[in-house]
């Protein structure tokens, strides 16, 4: 099993500031999981695929897969 972890600030398109981020990462047997905590928002987000071959991308990097789902889950209007 190999995991991965980092805090970081994150600057979203969405959003109005960047949101310090605490991002865990997993995988066993094909199965990967992110784990992204916003402890100033009070708010988590956990994607697990049962495929190795999904790209999460990386975050700071301001594009990819879980920029996109933290957009959404973190910045939209309704939050």
């Amino acid at each position: 099993m190999r995991r991965l972890a980092g805090v970081f600030p994150a600057a979203l398109k969405h959003c109005a500031q960047k949101i310090a981020l605490v991002e865990r990462r997993g995988d066993i047997g094909g199965v990967q999981v992110r784990n992204i905590m916003a402890p100033a928002l009070g708010r988590v987000l956990i994607v697990f695929t049962n495929s190795a071959a999904v790209d999460f991308g990386e975050i700071w990097q301001g594009s990819g897969f879980s920029y996109d789902l933290l957009d959404a889950a973190f910045c939209s209007a309704s939050h």
